[in-house]
């Protein structure tokens, strides 16, 4: 027999403390209940043959939108864009974005963000609120690459950096 023997009362705090650090590092979502929208979500679109044919439709669609894009870029000066940001989106707001080879960037990861909308909505079977669920995280997953974020593909960035002699990536390391 152990000389101490902790009480249920003590597992349970770990547990506490657990949750709490796991919370702060999620922003209080819960693991457990991503990982049951998403599979909600893949058991659903792997037994949904025509939703993923469409989607397959889809991707060559883009695709092909989009290299239309490029190619009339490099033959007409004000080509029209393949896809507009959605109204509340801003990231593709300075006029840097209408310049090679930033625009191309920008249609491309547009024509993607739509793919993927398409892809965790309207998949039959899945539950609404797990397919608000998976839509958000996607945007969210999906927002972590966009060329906005980084430095060689923001326009906007490297024309700050450029007048301001890098001194704002030094601001921004402190």
């Amino acid at each position: 027999m152990l000389p101490y023997a902790p009480s249920g009362e003590s597992f349970r705090a770990v547990d506490r403390l657990y949750h709490a650090w796991q919370g702060r590092l999620t922003s209080a979502v819960s693991p457990a209940a991503v990982a049951l929208a998403f599979q909600d979500w893949a058991s659903h679109l792997g037994n949904s043959p025509g939703k993923q044919t469409e989607l397959a439709f889809k991707a060559l669609s883009k695709w092909s939108r989009w290299a239309d894009f490029a190619c009339r870029c490099h033959m007409e000066t004000h080509a029209p864009d393949a896809i507009d940001p959605l109204p509340q989106d801003h990231r593709f707001d300075h006029a840097g974005w209408r310049m090679p080879p930033f625009r191309m960037l920008q249609q491309g990861f547009l024509l993607t963000q739509q793919w993927w909308h398409n892809a965790t909505t309207d998949v039959s079977g899945v539950s609404p609120h797990h397919q608000d669920v998976v839509a958000f995280m996607a945007r969210q997953w999906l927002d972590v690459f966009s060329p906005a974020n980084f430095l060689a593909t923001n326009p906007e960035l490297l024309e700050t950096t450029f007048h301001e002699g890098g001194n704002n990536l030094l601001r921004g390391a402190r």
